[in-house]
């Protein structure tokens, strides 16, 4: 089964898997430069 998710910013793969990694319940700090 597929499942969909729906982010609300734009998300890199390195970024998504830190979500992920976090039981998708936050999003990783911001870089200095965004």
């Amino acid at each position: 089964m597929t499942s969909t998710v729906t982010l609300y910013r734009p998300t890199g793969p390195e970024e998504l898997a830190l979500v992920e990694a976090s039981g998708n319940r936050r999003w990783p700090p911001r870089l200095p430069d965004q």
